[in-house]
């Protein structure tokens, strides 16, 4: 019986009931309740079923014989009890918590239906549905930073488009921190630097000076494609690309400068790749921790982020119009390209932070508009996310 409960993900209450412990048929008066026997009566289980499947008893109302639990102030002999009979500290604090809150939170309100109906509403499995009229092809990486991910073609890859801008300011950073770029140094915009796309220095014309730092601002916080010409040109494709890489990025790569009338691709990379870029900025760990916090700052003010926000409560994006607090922000870069539609960052909530990346590829429709479907499912999915983050206390799922 043991071995079948554990099995079907069930548990079982340690028993303190004396003669249940100390079975003497002669003289059932003398039978004791020890946190030595519960200790023992608790190998049993583990030995049987696993520690997984052991949660506490009670029995202090109407118990029989003498015990030593005489009520809850006496619950941490048991655990130095469970420690000297084998059991793990992560298994002892399971056993008084983590065990039982998992049971309820899978169980809580069972009619005997609820566990197939959870299996069938998964959160993959109700982004598949909000995605089944979607006429593309739409890859998903959530990490809420405490464990848990939900990943959809999460290694498959994608071009890039502008969110290679996000790897190129890493690579910038390593670069800087090794003493090999200067954020302070100024750098001049030149002809074969031009390009057509988003941005603004187009208006201040060839021959205009910016500081490294500056330049790189202009590529992420409105994806100026002049500016990422620039950065490419002051540290070099291939060292960029040799950042990129030791960094830890190995699906990741820059194929070439923003000119479109010469190249097709500009990179590729994965969800997988992205959000992990984003992981370690939100943990202050992509360079360093001073790095970070400035690339975290630099992103935090990029324009285009529809794709993850567009659906969101917009009381919580304007803190400036409305007074309100600033609840919710995002630290992000979007892409956009003939073939593809991305977007990826970090979502500030009140419970902390997770990262999300959206990639798109085979829809038919090339404009590019806010209306566009692979915006408009992207912001779907990127609420849903938002919701079950908020819905969890920062986490992905309750478990």
């Amino acid at each position: 019986m043991i071995r079948a409960l554990s099995e079907r993900g069930g548990i079982a209450g340690l028993n303190y009931y004396a003669p249940f412990l100390d079975t003497d048929p002669t003289h059932p008066e003398n039978c004791r309740s020890t946190v030595e026997m519960i200790a023992k009566h608790a190998a049993h289980y583990k030995q049987v079923g696993g520690a997984q499947m052991i949660a506490l008893g009670s029995d202090f109302d109407g118990i029989d014989g003498p015990h030593q639990l005489e009520n809850a102030a006496f619950l941490p002999l048991l655990a130095d009890a469970l420690r000297k009979e084998g059991f793990t500290e992560d298994e002892v604090e399971g056993i008084y918590t983590a065990m039982p809150c998992a049971f309820l939170r899978r169980t809580c309100n069972n009619n005997g239906e609820y566990a197939d109906m959870d299996k069938n509403m998964t959160l993959e499995k109700r982004i598949a549905a909000e995605l089944y009229c979607y006429q593309g092809k739409m890859s998903v990486f959530v990490d809420d930073l405490q464990g848990h991910t939900v990943e959809v073609g999460a290694d498959e890859e994608f071009e890039t488009a502008s969110t290679i801008k996000a790897f190129i300011l890493a690579a910038l950073y390593l670069q800087a921190q090794r003493g090999k770029a200067d954020l302070a140094e100024e750098i001049t915009y030149e002809q074969s630097q031009f390009v057509d796309g988003s941005g603004m220095l187009r208006a201040l014309g060839v021959g205009a000076k910016l500081k490294v730092k500056d330049t790189a601002t202009m590529m992420i916080i409105c994806s100026d494609n002049i500016a990422t010409n620039m950065i490419i040109d002051y540290l070099g494709l291939d060292t960029i690309n040799a950042c990129i890489r030791e960094l830890g990025f190995a699906h990741t790569v820059l194929h070439n400068p923003l000119h479109f009338d010469r190249y097709r691709r500009l990179g590729t990379t994965t969800p997988r790749d992205y959000a992990a870029l984003f992981a370690r900025i939100a943990k202050g760990e992509l360079v360093s921790r001073e790095a970070s916090a400035e690339m975290l700052s630099i992103l935090r003010q990029q324009h285009y982020n529809t794709m993850l926000t567009h659906d969101f409560p917009q009381y919580y994006l304007d803190c400036e119009e409305t007074g309100a607090p600033e609840l919710i922000w995002v630290a992000s870069k979007s892409g956009s390209m003939n073939a593809c539609r991305n977007d990826g960052g970090i979502v500030h909530t009140p419970y902390g932070e997770y990262v999300i990346v959206l990639m798109n590829k085979d829809f038919h429709d090339i404009i590019e508009y806010n209306e566009h479907p692979a915006m408009v499912y992207g912001a779907r999915v990127s609420r849903m996310i938002l919701d079950q983050v908020l819905a969890c206390e920062g986490r992905l799922s309750l478990s």
